[in-house]
Order: structure tokens, then sequence, then C-alpha cells
């Protein structure tokens, strides 16, 4: 009795099942699916890869993408230049409060970048800019790898400045290093 038996019913129903997809897989409708949905994933690789490596054109090209490289987590630094051991001190001198910022401009590139004038700009605590001053670095270039210290100093500056950014003139997006101004 094979006719009443389910698992026999079951294998033959599995076996013909494999066997009419095995046929249909070879439709030639069906190829073109199975290359299109390849060439489809190839080429969103390829995307995301260019856009990945060359995400510096990208910005440079088209600056509004910076904040989506940003909310993914991948800064772009299109000057080819960057900050470090950036500090911010209050200080008195003559009876008057004075604030010291100072920090390292560090090259990036191979090749010499033009090092453009920093922007200082003082915060408050929501992180708004409340005042605005730029300094002309000693320098006119950096290659990677070279360092040029700067610093500069405000006399009385605003007594809501919380913290310091620093960014160079003309870029796009300015936020860069955050500072608090230390008492000293």
């Amino acid at each position: 009795e094979a006719r009443g038996d389910p698992a026999l019913l079951r294998n033959r129903q599995k076996a013909f099942s494999r066997r009419r997809s095995a046929m249909e897989a070879e439709l030639p409708l069906a190829r073109l699916r199975r290359s299109m949905r390849v060439a489809g994933a190839l080429l969103l690789v390829g995307v995301l890869a260019t856009a990945y490596i060359g995400r510096v054109q990208v910005v440079e090209r088209f600056p509004e993408m910076a904040g989506v490289y940003a909310a993914l987590g991948l800064g772009v630094n299109v000057v080819g230049l960057d900050f470090s051991n950036v500090s911010s001190m209050r200080t008195q001198r003559d009876g008057r409060e004075v604030l010291v910022v100072s920090a390292q401009i560090v090259g990036l590139q191979r090749e010499p970048v033009p090092v453009p004038p920093v922007v200082v700009t003082l915060l408050d605590a929501q992180g708004n800019g409340i005042y605005e001053w730029s300094v002309v670095p000693s320098v006119r270039d950096l290659m990677g790898g070279e360092r040029s210290s700067f610093d500069t100093q405000l006399t009385q500056p605003p007594r809501a400045a919380n913290s310091v950014r620093l960014s160079f003139a003309g870029e796009r997006k300015r936020a860069r290093i955050q500072s608090g101004p230390e008492t000293g």
C-alpha cells in the first residue's frame, strides 16, 4: 500500500519539487535573473568601495556628503591637516584675565599642503560660537608627519566661554577639536 503511505508521498513530492526547480533554474529567464542579481550585487559592492576609498574626493565635489560620512562614523579630512595637543588655559596677566590657546598643526598628506589661517572659536555651554578670531600659522605648508606649533591669546575672554573649537579658514564643516578652558 505505497499509495497511502504519507512518508513515501512526501518523499515523492520533494523529489518532484527538486526536479521542477532544477528545470526552472535552467530556463533563460531564470539565468537572466540570476545574472542580474550577481551584477547588481557586484555593482553595489563597487559603489560602496568607491564611496569609502574615495570619500575625500566625494566630499570635495559634494560637500553636503560630509554629514553622511560623519553619521556613519567615517570622518573626512579634505584639508590634509589636523590639530593635536590642543590646550586652552585661563590665566591672569597685569590684573587682566587672558585665555591662551595652543595646539600643533599636523600634516597628513605625502605632498606639501598649504596651511590656511586657523580659526579659533569660543563656545558657550550649549556649543554655540560666541567669539571668533583667526591666527596665521608661522609655516606656509606641511607634509605628512610634519608638525608646527602655534599659540594665541585673548585678553578678557567672554565669561560664557566654555570650550574652544579650532578649524581651518575656508573649511565647510567647522567641528574639529574641542578643549575646555583650564584655569591656571
